[in-house]
């Protein structure tokens, strides 16, 4: 069963391709010298800890670390509170722009995947190919 199963991939793959989904992470919007400082100060404290690993150094790391979170949750809140007030007070300039994002929010991956059709007979002769046994069906018609 195996071989059939490498078989129907490989017949797969040469006829319909493969498509790597990559999601490409955008940049952080909100970035500022806050952030910036509050970051330096964890990996420091993680790098301290690495070399020196020890229950205080630990300690110290896992302080900056809830800092550096609370610092980059509170300023990506702020941000979100600025777009949503800016949208609600311009309602005919902002309108597409609103409607773009509920779009996103509410993107499924189901929504970016794509899928390209192919004929049968391409299927049939990919498969011939690779030498892989189908069992045809035949169909019967009686006539009355």
């Amino acid at each position: 069963m195996g071989e059939h199963k490498n078989g129907y991939e490989k017949a797969a793959n040469e006829a319909i391709g493969t498509k790597k989904k990559y999601r490409r992470k955008k940049g952080l919007r909100i970035w500022n010298e806050e952030i910036k400082n509050a970051i330096e100060n964890k990996g420091k404290a993680y790098q301290k800890y690495l070399q020196y690993p020890n229950e205080e150094n630990f300690e110290i790391y896992k302080i900056k670390r809830n800092i550096a979170k609370t610092i980059v949750s509170k300023t990506h809140k702020e941000s979100w509170d600025r777009f949503i007030s800016g949208i609600e007070s311009d309602i005919f300039g902002e309108q597409s722009m609103a409607y773009k994002v509920l779009k996103h929010l509410n993107r499924t991956n189901e929504d970016t995947i794509e899928i390209n059709n192919i004929e049968d007979q391409i299927w049939i002769n990919t498969i011939k190919i690779y030498s892989i046994r189908i069992p045809h069906k035949t169909t019967t018609m009686n006539k009355k």
